[in-house]
Parts: C-alpha cells; sequence; structure tokens
C-alpha cells in the first residue's frame, strides 16, 4: 500500500531533522543532538557581560549530555553495532529528502556536496518517490 501527503518546506524539513535524529541516535551518534539541546535559547552576543559565562555552561552541559549519552548507549547497546532494518530505511528516506531539497535549490549551488549525491538504499524497499507540487 501507498500514500502520498502534502508538506510546506518547513514541514518536510523537520520531517527530516526527525529522521536524522532518529537514526543518529540509533547509532550512538549523539554529538549534533547534544549540541543543539545544550545550546537551545543561548545566543552569542559580545555585547552581553555574561556572554562568556552563559557560553561556558552550554559547553559544560554539552560535555556532560555527551558522557551521559555515551555511557547509556553503552549499557543498552553493548555489542550490537549493525544498524537496525528501521533505521537503515530512515536513512534511506533522510537521504532522498535531502537529495531532492537539493536538486530543487536554484543555480549557483555546490555541486560537490553529500546533498547532491543521489540515495542508495540500504534496504530492499523502492525509495520514497517525491515531487514538489
Amino acid at each position: 500500500m501507498k500514500y502520498q501527503i502534502e508538506l510546506s518546506e518547513k514541514q518536510l524539513k523537520i520531517i527530516m531533522r526527525a529522521l536524522e535524529r532518529y537514526f543518529r541516535l540509533n547509532m550512538g551518534q549523539f554529538s549534533d543532538y547534544v549540541d543543539e539541546i545544550a545550546f537551545e535559547g543561548f545566543e552569542y552576543n559580545k555585547d552581553n557581560p555574561d556572554n562568556d559565562r552563559l557560553f561556558n555552561e552550554c559547553i559544560k552541559r554539552r560535555n556532560d549530555a555527551q558522557d551521559m549519552f555515551d555511557k547509556v548507549f553503552r549499557v543498552a547497546r553493548p555489542c550490537c553495532t549493525e544498524k537496525s532494518e528501521d533505521t537503515n530505511r530512515a536513512i534511506d528516506i533522510f537521504t532522498t529528502l535531502r537529495y531532492h531539497l537539493w536538486e530543487w535549490k536554484p543555480e549557483p549551488k555546490t555541486h560537490d556536496t553529500v546533498d547532491s549525491r543521489k540515495p542508495l538504499p540500504f534496504v530492499d524497499e523502492e525509495l520514497p518517490k517525491i515531487r514538489r507540487v
């Protein structure tokens, strides 16, 4: 059975971020996630006398969170290093969406980038189809 949904570009990008978080967390790759949550709400402002302190607090939170995530992952998944089929399926969907968003960008654009690579499936399933409307 197949389904069709319509999304705005912003909605599509949120789905991509969610898919990327999902598969990276499943693979034990926490660095981007902990950066994002540790720096949530922080705005660099060189005129703020507390800027250095606030920045250093974010760094400490990030480093502590990274350590905790790494420890939890080693406990939860001590020996399994192979990606699950669902993780690979999420990667397939993500790379397909990422490629099409790159493809639809107007020129000039960077052509030697990971976004410009056509997706190669990890699972034995047809890649999603996406078109602009």
